[in-house]
C-alpha cells in the first residue's frame, strides 16, 4: 500500500509498477484501493482546504492522539 500510495507523488522505477501491478491483479482488496486513492487524496485537500484552524486548536489531547492514532493506523495498512 505504501508503494501505490508513493507512485501518487513521484514516478515509481519499472520493478515497483510491475510489482503492484501483479500484486493488484492477485488481490481485489489492493485493487480497489488503488482505485480509491484519487478519491481519497481529494476528499482530504477538500476537507484541509475547508478546516478551521482555530477549530481544530479547539479539540482536547485526547481527541487529537485519537485523530493521529487513525492517520498512523490508514498509513500503515
Amino acid at each position: 500500500m505504501r508503494l501505490l500510495s508513493r507512485a501518487m507523488d513521484e514516478p515509481l522505477r519499472f520493478g515497483e509498477r510491475l510489482a503492484i501491478r501483479l500484486h493488484c491483479f492477485f488481490c481485489p482488496g489492493c485493487e480497489t484501493y488503488r482505485g480509491q486513492l484519487p478519491w481519497l487524496r481529494s476528499a482530504m485537500r477538500h476537507a484541509r482546504d475547508r478546516l478551521d484552524p482555530k477549530q481544530m486548536a479547539t479539540l482536547s489531547v485526547e481527541e487529537k492522539d485519537k485523530l493521529k492514532d487513525l492517520i498512523r493506523a490508514v498509513g500503515d495498512e
